[in-house]
């Protein structure tokens, strides 16, 4: 089984007619003013709503398979985070050759500002295997300008 791509945005929208995807406001980076205390939310998670979405892929074309997947959150020091508990899920390409997985983050652990990583892993022979690691920015102040990134 390949894992093509995973992508953090707010929403993913599915055309019923041609079964193709548009991933909408794509995110790398999250700026906050208030903390998480003054949402009134628990132990510090953000109130941050955004998929993460993963598109796996058969092996072999002609060979249906099944595997599982999770996706871990990684603080800043590099260790898993507790409060974000591995979310696992099947992966089914037996029917179809492509699998599109969406993950929905309801919060998010906030333990300072800096990068955390959303980790994607496939399970092989019983043994996590990293196939994904996406960076993501949590700034806790005002927006920074960010136009110097920009083409």
């Amino acid at each position: 089984m390949e894992h093509l791509w995973s992508v953090l945005c707010q929403n993913m929208l599915v055309n019923e007619a041609t079964q193709t995807i548009s991933l909408v406001e794509i995110i790398d980076r999250i700026n906050f003013e208030l903390g998480p205390e003054q949402y009134g939310t628990d132990k510090g998670m953000l109130p941050i709503s955004m998929s993460l979405v993963s598109m796996w892929w058969r092996s072999e074309l002609d060979q249906p398979e099944r595997g599982r997947a999770r996706v871990l959150v990684r603080g800043l020091d590099g260790k898993d985070l507790k409060e974000a508990p591995p979310n696992e899920y099947p992966i089914d390409v037996e029917s179809n050759r492509g699998f599109r997985a969406n993950l929905r983050f309801n919060g998010f652990p906030f333990k300072g500002s800096g990068i955390y990583r959303i980790v994607v892993q496939l399970e092989v022979k019983n043994k996590w295997r990293e196939v994904a690691n996406l960076p993501l920015e949590i700034i806790k102040g005002p927006p920074q300008d960010i136009s110097h990134l920009s083409p």
